[in-house]
């Protein structure tokens, strides 16, 4: 079982319908909640994820992980669990 970071859960809340309201891309849009976490708590999310993406090759299991947090953004779509998890894990420096 995957033990996923408080830190995680706490970006993936940030992810709600209206929190994109405004962003040009999901490039923005993601670089606007990270802005909610602190250089350590980015840390914790990139490990994570780097770790997730290497050992998880199906990208239903990746949405399922994504879609069972406290969001509202549910990813939908064949893989794009993976598409979003690794533009969230590129965009943290």
């Amino acid at each position: 079982m995957t033990v996923i970071p408080d830190e995680f859960l706490r970006l993936a809340r940030g992810f709600h319908q209206d929190s994109g309201i405004g962003m040009a891309n999901e490039q923005e849009w993601i670089a606007a909640r990270l802005g909610s976490l602190d250089s350590a708590q980015r840390r914790v999310v990139k490990t994570f994820l780097t770790e997730l993406l290497i050992h998880c090759r199906d990208d239903a299991k990746l949405r399922q992980l994504w879609n069972n947090t406290e969001t509202d953004f549910y990813i939908n779509g064949d893989q794009a669990g993976r598409h979003f998890l690794t533009m969230i894990r590129d965009a943290i420096q």
